[in-house]
């Protein structure tokens, strides 16, 4: 009966000494760190989901050899400071970034950059990016790491590095006509630049071909005579490129022989389309692979402008050396309908007998064919 009042009694003495303080104060200063320095990490982690972050290549595409800058831009939107933070991803080493070489037999590196972001802080940050291999490289997400903690932002940047053109179009092209080069009523392009004098006028001719200087002149039968401006033909670079991807006989798909031939094979046609292009004449290009959008062929249609150029030239950038629909049925599907002056190159390993006999049927229809052979 008398232990439970001692009880209390020695409570009261061990508060009542001050001893009790030695104890527990150290434990609510423990306690208080722990609590805000999980606090601490609770806003650390919110101000990292805040980041804003971004990247970009200063050009859409350009060609294999050449350097592009690549931006990446950080906003730290919070209060909060943050240091110590990885950006990174894994990129495709046929991209040299900052000058720092990679491994050859590696497919992928890792790149990464550190940054320290004060309160409302933004930073922008540029690399030099050397484009040693022709592709399409595409970086979609990045990812941060701090406190041993990963997020992912979507943060897409796009690249097409296109065949580098090998500028030897005058040994390539023998048989194909240059624009202005010849006169030719094979092709009805007027040329304003060839006036050869002044004619009739006739219904249907442009107004701004009319020369009123000499329909002033011009008096048949007491009427006065509307002049037109008479301009002779030129003929015009037209040119569709079939480049074969199907395997010789000679060796495998996986042999790095026949992806060195792929690429000598895309550096003419890029240099085929580079030459016209800058003549003003039409090019179109078809091949049997797998293109980027995922279809086992490729084929454009002969065309003129920029955007149509453009798009040729991504497609070259991420062909993939794989064969898809078999090199004669391209052929065939557009023997009989590609327009007559539409002239031809073939880009092949070999000529057997059946793209002989194509080749042929070509020339019979007026063609202009030209056969560069990719074999060693």
């Amino acid at each position: 009966m008398n232990s439970f009042p001692m009880f209390l009694d020695k409570i009261e003495e061990f508060f009542s000494s001050g001893f009790y303080i030695f104890l527990v104060f150290p434990a609510l200063i423990a306690a208080l760190i722990i609590l805000l320095y999980n606090l601490l990490i609770l806003m650390r982690k919110n101000a990292i989901g805040r980041l804003i972050y971004s990247r970009s290549f200063s050009e859409e595409g350009v060609y294999a050899g050449d350097s592009v800058v690549l931006t990446e831009v950080i906003y730290n939107p919070t209060v909060f400071p943050l240091f110590r933070l990885d950006v990174g991803c894994y990129i495709s080493t046929g991209l040299e970034i900052d000058g720092e070489t990679t491994d050859v037999n590696e497919y992928l590196e890792y790149f990464s950059s550190r940054f320290h972001l004060p309160p409302f802080t933004r930073i922008t940050r540029t690399h030099t990016v050397k484009c040693n291999t022709r592709g399409h490289y595409v970086l979609q997400t990045a990812e941060i790491y701090c406190d041993r903690k990963y997020i992912y932002i979507p943060s897409k940047a796009e690249l097409f590095v296109y065949p580098k053109p090998l500028g030897e179009t005058e040994r390539i092209l023998p048989q194909l006509n240059l624009l202005g080069s010849e006169l030719s009523k094979n092709r009805f392009i007027n040329d304003p630049f060839m006036f050869v004098g002044v004619r009739d006028y006739i219904p249907g001719d442009a107004f701004s071909s009319i020369n009123f200087k000499a329909s002033a002149r011009t008096i048949k039968g007491g009427v006065r005579q509307l002049m037109v401006n008479n301009h002779d033909f030129s003929s015009q670079l037209n040119i569709m490129i079939y480049m074969d991807f199907d395997v010789p006989r000679f060796m495998k798909i996986d042999t790095p022989m026949y992806e060195d031939l792929i690429e000598l094979g895309l550096s003419y046609s890029a240099e085929i389309i580079s030459r016209a292009t800058l003549q003003g004449g039409k090019v179109g290009f078809a091949a049997n692979a797998k293109s980027y959008d995922g279809s086992m062929y490729l084929r454009h249609k002969p065309f003129a402008g920029t955007v149509h150029v453009v798009d040729i030239f991504k497609n070259l950038a991420a062909i993939t050396p794989m064969t898809g629909a078999s090199f004669l049925s391209l052929l065939d599907a557009d023997l009989n309908y590609s327009p007559v002056e539409t002239d031809i190159v073939i880009i092949t390993f070999d000529i057997n007998a059946e793209l002989e006999s194509r080749i042929r049927r070509l020339r019979r229809y007026g063609k202009g064919v030209s056969v560069i052979t990719l074999g060693v």
